[in-house]
């Protein structure tokens, strides 16, 4: 089974970084190649498991994606939770955190909510600065010798 698997994210690599290049593949595209391993194998256990394979396969290529395109998702791939907080970036080259609202994105500007038009593509926001207290006391002591 294992290596089943390899050979299927073999495959899937291949194609995504072929003919695909960075765009989306198509589900059809990646139960092809399941189906095609499962004959190369010929075992009922494995034909039993593509489903299992292709999950597999799906979430390894949803990663594959988000790395080469520098963890940007095209608007037109998907779009991210209602009212979550997101980076966004506008065809002009423009980034905001914002959120998807009403069926578009807004920004909030400090007095209220404005929709955006033409967002490209979004990524989750990153973690939030977790403060390291040896460091800050360390920085702050030298600090106060100066």
């Amino acid at each position: 089974m294992k290596e089943f698997i390899e050979k299927l994210i073999e495959r899937l690599e291949e194609l995504f970084c072929g003919e695909y290049d960075t765009e989306y593949i198509k589900k059809d595209d990646v139960i092809e190649i399941v189906n095609q391993l499962a004959e190369e194998y010929k075992d009922k256990e494995i034909l039993n498991m593509a489903q299992v394979s292709t999950d597999y396969a799906k979430a390894r290529l949803e990663e594959l994606k988000r790395i080469s395109n520098n963890g940007w998702i095209p608007c037109s791939e998907r779009l991210p939770e209602a009212k979550k907080e997101v980076l966004i970036f506008a065809d002009d080259n423009a980034m905001f955190v914002g959120r998807l609202m009403n069926g578009g994105f807004s920004v909030h500007d400090g007095d209220g909510w404005i929709d955006l038009k033409f967002i490209l593509a979004w990524q989750p926001l990153p973690e939030p600065y977790k403060q390291n207290e040896l460091v800050d006391k360390n920085f702050k002591k030298n600090l106060i010798k100066l």
